[in-house]
């Protein structure tokens, strides 16, 4: 594809989203949330991606469930990821008042307000749970936050998505070497980092490790900051309530095993941790993300077909 026509495809694509992620900025957030069940029910609909990986992840992680019973799993997470997608495009592009409004109740509180008197440093852990981007509206309200940003591929969407994370007080650091330097030092200070840790990393810089009972490769990023720098470790997510337009926030001890200094059973630690929260509301977790893609040998079938 000549280069002009492949800036301009990408250039209509990116305004497009970015233009159709600020529309939910104008609605109030029930109606948002309609939107995205409907994103939802078009993406089941397609039976693209995001469907073939959710319902091939749910039928390795939970064998014991009747066909029947997957199906309808993967479905609601399709769902909630379209609820999550339109509600993505109003937090990006309202301020942070507008995300605090909708926290209803925030679970264990105290461990945080703990952590952070502490002043011995925080990393806070953070599952593609729920909805991950409100979570960065109420940390905010206790501290500044130096967190690892991985750019999107559509520059105008990174461009909102990097805007939206750097208000008040959040800074972003690549996902780099020197980005994680400037963790390292932020945490020996005594300063708080949220740190999205359940996706594959490359294989260098990662254990396998049991997810769901199947062995995903698994970031050592963490234990080795935690070994590092003496930090404290926290889960933290902020998920849907029944009641719509409505999210609480939980905050919940990791597993003891996270602290190890063999990363193995750190690895193990870390997946248990994160399988804790995933637990509180399954179909919110994003199971259309390809988590169990590396093998961890060549005689391990791959999991993907496509």
């Amino acid at each position: 594809m000549p280069i002009k026509q492949h800036f301009t495809k990408h250039f209509t694509k990116g305004a497009a989203a970015v233009t159709l992620l600020k529309l939910f900025s104008h609605m109030p957030m029930n109606m948002t949330q309609r939107v995205g069940t409907g994103i939802g029910h078009m993406m089941w609909a397609s039976r693209g991606r995001a469907r073939y990986v959710a319902e091939t992840n749910i039928k390795a992680c939970f064998p014991d469930h009747s066909p029947a019973q997957q199906k309808r799993l993967a479905k609601q997470a399709i769902l909630e990821t379209g609820k999550t997608i339109a509600e993505t495009g109003a937090l990006w592009n309202s301020p942070f008042e507008f995300g605090r409004k909708l926290l209803h109740h925030i679970h264990n509180e105290a461990l945080l307000d703990d952590a952070l008197a502490s002043e011995r440093g925080l990393i806070l852990i953070l599952p593609h749970l729920g909805n991950w981007e409100l979570t960065n509206h109420y940390i905010s309200t206790k501290t500044n936050i130096l967190a690892m940003y991985q750019p999107a591929k559509i520059p105008e969407l990174d461009r909102l998505m990097h805007e939206a994370r750097n208000r008040h007080g959040t800074k972003t650091v690549p996902t780099t070497a020197s980005g994680v330097k400037a963790v390292y030092r932020h945490l020996k200070k005594g300063g708080t980092t949220v740190i999205l840790a359940d996706q594959e990393p490359p294989l260098k810089s990662g254990r396998f490790a049991s997810f769901f009972n199947r062995p995903a490769l698994t970031p050592t990023l963490v234990p080795r900051l935690l070994k590092d720098t003496h930090a404290h470790a926290l889960m933290i997510f902020t998920i849907r309530t029944e009641q719509r337009a409505q999210f609480d926030v939980h905050i919940l001890p990791v597993e003891e095993a996270l602290f190890s200094h063999n990363l193995e059973e750190a690895a193990v630690g870390l997946n248990r941790s994160i399988e804790q929260c995933v637990n509180k509301a399954i179909p919110q977790y994003q199971w259309s993300y390809k988590r169990f893609k590396q093998r961890p040998d060549k005689d391990t079938p791959p999991l993907y077909k496509r």
